[in-house]
């Protein structure tokens, strides 16, 4: 948004500041229950569960995160699937989930309020958006849970995710390149948890709700004492 507004409206650059909401990196932790979501699902230990968290609404690119999901379970009978949360495309990737047969791997538990639980939950959170975004609010979330990430890179994702370091990107509207960097990660776990490792110190220094917090402090006090600007009276 900071770079459309310059680019696109001729704000000069620097009047313009960017800061991102922070994750709450106590109540998304490592140490965040993670069994019960799991045990829920009937998704076994030693099983790699997959999953995102979002509004579903076209732009997430669920469609994409889908036949992604048809391409692995025909190489990994291990893989199981879940989308959290609620929208208008509900049905139609319902629909989407029945003709690709992957219902039995494959599940939607709609809006749900222990988002945390689930995060920790998940072996690789994935955001398959293709529009829309800026910096969604689920990635230092999932990283804050030491979660491997897989994501597209739109809008200010690579920010957060710097590929091979705390995460992995791919490039959107691709299920197969989605796919083959999640296959990755489902076949390379230490190199996930590693990734998730650095994406976690990485969130804490930058994208915490602390860290917010003082941004946001530190530019009020920068703005409050700088000389004001002298002003014409007719």
């Amino acid at each position: 948004m900071r770079r459309r507004l310059v680019a696109d409206h001729g704000f000069p650059e620097h009047h313009v500041v960017a800061i991102p909401t922070g994750a709450d990196v106590e109540r998304f932790s490592p140490s965040t229950e993670r069994i019960s979501f799991r045990e829920e699902l009937g998704v076994g230990l030693n099983d790699c569960l997959i999953g995102s968290v979002c509004f579903l609404r076209s732009y997430k690119g669920l469609d994409y995160f889908i036949e992604a999901a048809a391409i692995i379970v025909k190489q990994s009978s291990l893989c199981r699937f879940v989308v959290v949360g609620d929208g208008p495309e509900r049905e139609r990737v319902e629909k989407m989930i029945t003709e690709l047969q992957l219902c039995d791997r494959f599940v939607l538990v709609g809006h749900r309020e222990d988002v945390p639980n689930i995060m920790a939950a998940l072996d690789i959170f994935v955001v398959s958006s293709i529009a829309g975004e800026t910096l969604t609010q689920t990635i230092p979330q999932a990283l804050a849970t030491e979660t491997p990430v897989v994501a597209t890179k739109i809008g200010s994702i690579p920010d957060i995710i710097q590929h091979g370091e705390t995460g992995l990107l791919v490039s959107p509207c691709n299920s197969h390149e989605l796919a083959s960097q999640i296959c990755t990660l489902v076949e390379n776990p230490v190199m996930g948890r590693t990734m998730a490792r650095k994406g976690r110190k990485r969130v804490e220094q930058s994208f915490s709700s602390q860290s917010t917090v003082s941004k946001n402090e530190g530019l009020y006090y920068q703005l409050l004492h700088e000389k004001p600007m002298a002003c014409s009276h007719e």
